[in-house]
């Protein structure tokens, strides 16, 4: 046997031999044969053969390692301190588009790889990486969120994890390559902070004084308190045991010395206008509050008889209106020479000389204006003016407490009335009335015959009606004029004169009216082919009437008979000294 399963080899059965005895050239053969299986399961130092199985080393060390230059090498703790194989000393491409090549180089991609290398140039947006051209993939950081301009720096130290689709940046993202700003967003400084010669701003926020739910925690590490006297037990949880918040008094608040607030002394304590009070959450639900500063002189400096207000800091006008308890009105303090006043309310004062007055004012009395003021805007006069600012219609409108209807004033030349409702008689003298009129295409349920004017001339083949388009609301009427034999269906939603079908000639004048806004009434009113009041003309096959003629000039007084709707085809003229009346409730119809 070559070993014995433990490493340890014997020699064969014969051995050793003994002095002055005969060898035997088959123990001889055997143990040779032996000794030399052992030597071929053995490792050649010179490497000729590889290890067939694993090796343990029993708590013992592999040394003298090379550094590695392929993959598959072994390698020394040495090369794993030293980055080899990790660390990309060359960099190429461009801030946005970087190349690096490792050695030994990796054949692939795998989820959990990571590489550094000192990056050349700064980003500028969006980042890719390529490492030993085996493809270029996203650097992101926080997951997947794209690399902004300056979250990688020139000369800065890279390093990324690949996650099995991109490469996620594990070093901090860069900073402005300015220095204007600290590195820092919501972190913790572990070092001193130089000021040099500057000072740290905190920030102040306003909460309404509550029994118990103020929050004082909002915001910045001040909070101003405001609103009128509360008698406080308790304030709105803090976010972390240890917290603190400074809190300024702005009225005789009571602090109840309780379970969840422990006053300093152990008592009740009742605030004067300004004091400062320092919370410290012990718990985020019980809190230490001890009195740092007395508004009312408690503290050093503060200003009473003998000190002026000189010594506090500067103050602004807000500020100021924050610890007054009976003022009137807002913005900026006034003085007495040349004040800016926005929209003040003066009441009635006792003498008032205004020499330049300009702006706007929604309520003015004067006793007396001179003629020559020049005035703008709304004037309520109790004399008579005469002449007046330049107005708008809508001005003038809003003046005016008895008109109808809307939009701008209307003159007698040539004025353009939009959407009329006429509640008498119109009387036409030498005019005419040109309606608006609308095609539609014919369809059997859909035609929109309430779009446009209120005349509608259909379009299209031959169609058979079942229903329109809704109506814009009950009672509204429409005249429809057929351009060919389309069989209007007396049914549920068209009530048909006569309760039966009609079948249209070209130039029928239908008159729609809505009894809902989905259910219509249907009139024929005027016929293409005899029409009541015309005179007959060309004819087709036998008698038929083709055209329908009229004339187009009015050259006697004429009034439509009462209860009667008239149609004519335009344009019409009513001559000069000719009166043409329609009586209310008629309607005439040009098309």
């Amino acid at each position: 046997m070559a070993r014995n399963g433990s490493g340890t080899y014997d020699l064969p059965a014969g051995n050793p031999v003994e002095t002055g005895t005969v060898i035997s050239s088959v123990v001889q053969n055997n143990t040779l044969t032996d000794i030399g299986t052992a030597l071929t399961g053995s490792i050649a130092r010179d490497g000729q053969s590889p290890a067939t199985s694993n090796i343990p080393m029993g708590d013992n060390k592999l040394t003298g390692l090379a550094t590695p230059t392929l993959r598959t090498d072994g390698t020394s703790l040495g090369s794993i301190q030293d980055g080899v194989g990790v660390y990309g000393a060359t960099v190429g491409g461009s801030g946005n588009a970087i190349t690096v090549t490792l050695a030994p180089a990796v054949a692939a991609y795998a989820a959990g790889q990571k590489f550094s290398f000192i990056a050349g140039a700064a980003n500028t947006g969006g980042v890719t990486v390529n490492i030993n051209g085996i493809g270029a993939k996203a650097i992101t950081k926080v997951g997947t969120t794209a690399l902004v301009a300056n979250d990688i720096l020139s000369g800065s130290l890279v390093e990324m994890e690949y996650d099995g689709t991109r490469f996620q940046l594990l070093s901090p993202i860069g900073t402005d390559p300015t220095g204007t700003y600290l590195p820092l967003a919501g972190g913790t400084l572990t070092g001193d902070l130089n000021m040099s010669a500057k000072s740290i701003n905190t920030a102040v926020h306003t909460e309404a004084a509550h029994a118990t739910t103020s929050d004082i925690w909002t915001g910045g590490n001040t909070c101003l308190l405001s609103g009128g006297v509360v008698t406080f037990t308790d304030v709105a949880d803090a976010p972390a045991v240890g917290a603190v918040r400074e809190v300024i008094a702005n009225a005789a608040h009571v602090i109840t010395d309780n379970a969840a607030l422990e006053v300093d002394g152990n008592a009740n304590y009742t605030c004067a206008i300004g004091d400062l009070l320092r919370f410290e959450a012990k718990t985020t639900s019980t809190f230490r509050v001890s009195i740092v500063a007395h508004g009312d002189g408690g503290g050093s400096g503060d200003a009473k008889t003998a000190n002026p207000l000189s010594q506090f800091a500067a103050t602004t006008s807000a500020q100021l209106a924050g610890v007054i308890s009976n003022e009137t009105g807002s913005g900026l303090l006034v003085f007495g020479t040349s004040p800016t006043l926005i929209t003040p309310a003066l009441g009635t004062p006792s003498a008032l000389v205004g020499t330049n007055i300009s702006g706007t004012a929604s309520s003015f009395t004067a006793s007396n204006v001179t003629t020559n003021a020049n005035l703008t805007g709304h004037i309520t006069s109790s004399g008579n003016a005469a002449v007046l600012g330049s107005f708008s219609s809508a001005q003038l409108k809003a003046a005016l407490t008895d008109e109808t209807g809307s939009g701008t004033a209307v003159f007698a030349t040539a004025p353009t009335i939009v959407g009329l409702t006429a509640t008498g008689d119109i009387t036409m003298t030498a005019k005419s009335v040109n309606e608006a009129v609308h095609s539609e295409a014919a369809h059997a349920t859909t035609s929109d015959i309430w779009a446009g004017g209120n005349t509608c001339l259909l379009t299209g083949g031959v169609v058979t009606f079942t229903d329109v388009a809704d109506a814009p609301q009950a009672g509204a009427s429409r005249m429809v004029v057929a351009n060919a034999a389309h069989v209007i269906t007396d049914n549920a939603a068209l009530e048909v004169d006569g309760n039966d079908n009609y079948t249209c000639a070209v130039g029928d004048v239908l008159m729609f009216t809505a009894k809902t806004t989905s259910t219509f009434r249907v009139n024929v009113i005027a016929h293409g082919d005899t029409a009541t009041g015309g005179g007959g003309g060309a004819t087709g096959g036998g008698t038929d009437t083709v055209f329908q003629e009229n004339s187009l000039i009015v050259t006697t007084d004429y009034t439509l008979t009462t209860a009667k709707n008239a149609s004519m085809v335009g344009p019409m003229t009513v001559n000069s000294g000719i009166t043409l009346t329609i009586p209310t409730g008629a309607r005439l119809v040009v098309l």
